[in-house]
């Protein structure tokens, strides 16, 4: 994004070169004899020609476009990972108190049991509410 703002003045140098050609080109389209337009449109399709590749060559060689990846710093080891410096308590890496847990039920999976006293409870809250 550094050079972003060059890139909308590129976009703004083709808009208006592009303009001056399509203005230039209907005046001369209508009006054969008038070779002012004739050579004024033909200047401006080479402007636009040149702008564009200004452009091109300037995004070839910007430099966030040939840059080089980042570094990776790594952090200092722990002191206690370090050999030689070991840890008195080690932990056993599993976990075997922990027992897997069931996945949840689907809502339609729930029995009609379980649904109508909930639903008789939920009415006689909302009775007492109003």
């Amino acid at each position: 994004m550094r050079g972003y703002a060059v890139h909308l003045l590129f976009h703004a140098l083709a808009v208006v070169c592009g303009a001056a050609f399509g203005v230039a080109a209907v005046l001369w389209w209508f009006d054969r004899e008038n070779y002012n337009a004739l050579y004024l449109a033909v200047g401006a399709l080479v402007m636009g020609v040149a702008v564009l590749l200004i452009q091109a060559l300037y995004i070839a060689t910007e430099p966030s476009a040939r840059r080089r990846p980042r570094q990776v710093q790594r952090a200092e080891p722990h002191p206690l990972s370090q050999p030689g410096m070991q840890s008195v308590d080690r932990r056993n890496p599993t976990r075997p108190e922990m027992e897997p847990v069931s996945p949840q039920p689907h809502p339609e999976q729930f029995d009609q049991e379980t649904k109508t006293p909930a639903l008789e409870a939920l009415e006689e809250h909302s009775r007492r509410q109003g």
